[in-house]
């Protein structure tokens, strides 16, 4: 059973150091604003996302859309508003966003291909990295209690 145990440490200190490397990649580049231009972009196609957890449907509102750098064409998505538990109130929130709308997203100088609808990505990067810390720490914590 202790093996176990230590196995499922182990496992968790893996899953936390990549759920840090992931998410710290993203806020890493949030925390240089410099490196982020406005630019225009277009709607192709708006829709409602359903994730299912534990029970509960979540729908988040989504855009698709597309945005031009230098003379060519880039696509992205991003979600207009967070998730919530009714597709009506997700089905509201693309309301403002009809295919044809063009909106301001930002673009990452160094890489065009990835953008974003706005700053709130990052602090949830930023989130998701102190989590993958977290478990990183809690699991080392652990193993080191264990002797």
């Amino acid at each position: 059973m202790e093996a176990i145990e230590t196995a499922g440490l182990y496992v968790g200190a893996i899953v936390g150091a990549v759920l840090a490397l992931a998410f710290g990649r993203s806020a890493w580049r949030g925390l240089f604003p410099g490196r982020w231009h406005p630019v225009a972009a277009q709607v192709m196609r708006a829709y409602v996302e359903g994730t299912r957890a534990h029970g509960t449907t979540h729908y988040t509102a989504m855009v698709e859309y597309t945005y031009r750098i230098g003379g060519r064409d880039f696509r992205g998505d991003g979600a207009v508003a967070h998730p919530v538990t009714s597709r009506g109130l997700a089905e509201d929130a693309l309301a403002p966003y009809p295919v044809g709308h063009v909106l301001t997203i930002e673009a990452y100088r160094p890489d065009p291909r990835e953008s974003r609808m706005g700053r709130s990505q990052s602090v949830m990067a930023a989130i998701g990295t102190v989590f993958g810390i977290g478990f990183v720490v809690f699991a080392v914590w652990m193993l080191t209690r264990r002797g």
